[in-house]
């Protein structure tokens, strides 16, 4: 099972686990938001797998770095409302979508996308190697973005 991006008037298409959205886009939107990385004391579980999977049983969780981390989740959903509150196992981001609407996870705003994506290219912090793997996903959907807001009709599908 995967995903499969589709940018329709321009034919861009991306396909890849489920997980490079998780663990490297969203990823990279709570980081830059003030994430840290690990939520539990013996620094085994990454907290964007919480954030996808809130079972804290049996774990070590300190206080103040589990209120960073849900800070850096509220300033993100403000920031970042085409990455982090999509659905991205199906639905549409088109030109003058909104994202979340009435709890309608499956749309999006493809200009929005874009401009979030923007902040995270064009953040220094994540051009390192230890960001690579990140990175280079975040760009591939950017391009993908790019091409069809600025030369398609701005429709974006998941599947």
């Amino acid at each position: 099972m995967g995903l499969d991006i589709h940018a329709r008037s321009t034919n861009g298409h991306i396909g890849w686990p489920y997980s490079r959205i998780h663990r490297t886009i969203r990823y990279l939107a709570l980081r830059y938001s003030g994430m840290p990385e690990y939520l539990d004391n013996d620094k085994t579980i990454k907290s964007i797998a919480i954030y996808m999977h809130p079972f804290f049983e049996g774990k070590k969780i300190d206080t103040p770095t589990m209120q960073s981390f849900l800070t850096s989740i509220q300033f993100a959903v403000i920031h970042f409302p085409n990455i982090l509150m999509h659905s991205d196992c199906s639905g549409t981001y088109t030109k003058n979508g909104r994202a979340g609407v009435s709890c309608d996870l499956s749309t999006g705003n493809s200009k929005q996308l874009l401009k979030e994506l923007a902040i995270l290219v064009n953040e220094p912090v994540f051009k390192v190697q230890k960001y690579e793997n990140e990175y280079s996903h975040l760009i591939k959907f950017f391009a993908l973005v790019k091409n069809e807001v600025e030369n398609g009709k701005g429709r974006i599908e998941f599947s």
